[in-house]
């Protein structure tokens, strides 16, 4: 959505840079620039603690908040290798949040997904 639109359309402040995502994802929040119609943005960055993996969090407007979570690939300290994989919401604050619980999880090694059929060490 171009600065134009914003100004003729009266959801045009939906796609602004806003306190709402600055309270849920705190000093990890690194959103830059005012968000395109359906385009995702990283708004969110973690890095990998102990055993955990790498996370990125990103946003689309449509003008609905949508997130997604992004777990990067990692090797942990003992070799392990932790295959990335995304996850999705629906709308709203509370999405933002969930994902952001996800995120700290997955980033210290509390959370992860195993899609290779053995069991877990």
């Amino acid at each position: 959505m171009t600065t134009d639109d914003m100004t003729d359309n009266p959801l045009g402040c939906l796609y602004e840079l806003d306190a709402r995502d600055r309270a849920i994802f705190g000093e990890q929040y690194c959103a830059t620039a005012t968000f395109e119609h359906g385009v995702w943005q990283t708004v969110a960055r973690l890095s990998a603690c102990s055993d955990g993996q790498p996370v990125e969090i990103d946003e689309s407007r449509l003008p609905a908040r949508f997130f997604r979570l992004r777990a990067q690939r990692h090797v942990s300290r003992v070799g392990r290798v932790r295959a990335a994989f995304t996850l999705t919401t629906g709308t709203g604050d509370d999405a933002g949040r969930l994902m952001m619980t996800l995120a700290r999880a997955i980033a210290s090694g509390m959370v992860g997904l195993d899609s290779s059929g053995q069991e877990a060490i």
